[in-house]
């Protein structure tokens, strides 16, 4: 089973992804490691060198030249599914959990990050890019395959939920 976690940035894609591989076996593959190791530079770099429009057909290609196994978890960057037809092709490919949080909850785990990140160097405050950037990209979210909250349901109950689902 290919299994895709998207969320908001900061909605922790990447901690739960590894979690989720250490728990089940899986391998685990961060999209945005992998984008930084094939051009040699930090997505903020690269977002400032190529600006958006050019990030994100990069991201598409990265995602799409991405060879998966049967087993396999990749988290997806916070915009990957609102781009081009990315969220068509990762629900052909596997199986799309969306890591769900409301903004009140993103604000606070997105003050307590250091991670930099390039949608947030506005010149808005962090309540009212989370508010606009998550009312646009919710549309692309929701189409996932699974809504869940993270925090209520751990790694391993997730794969057993998918697991059992592809069953029926």
């Amino acid at each position: 089973m290919i299994i895709y976690l998207v969320g908001f940035m900061g909605s922790g894609k990447s901690t739960y992804g590894k979690m989720m591989a250490e728990e089940t076996g899986y391998s685990f593959i961060d999209l945005d490691q992998e984008i930084e190791g094939h051009y040699k530079m930090t997505i903020p770099e690269l977002f400032e060198k190529e600006g958006q429009d050019n990030f994100r057909i990069i991201e598409s290609q990265v995602l799409k030249g991405l060879i998966l196994n049967e087993n396999q978890i990749v988290a997806c960057g916070g915009g990957t599914p609102c781009y081009l037809d990315n969220m068509s092709h990762i629900l052909d490919q596997g199986t799309v959990v969306y890591l769900k949080y409301f903004e009140k909850e993103l604000v606070a785990r997105l003050e307590n990050d250091d991670t930099e990140r390039p949608m947030l160097q506005e010149d808005e405050t962090l309540e009212n890019v989370v508010y606009k950037l998550l009312r646009k990209r919710a549309v692309h979210y929701h189409r996932a395959d699974l809504v869940i909250n993270p925090e209520l349901v751990p790694p391993a109950e997730l794969l057993a939920l998918l697991v059992a689902n592809s069953s029926q």
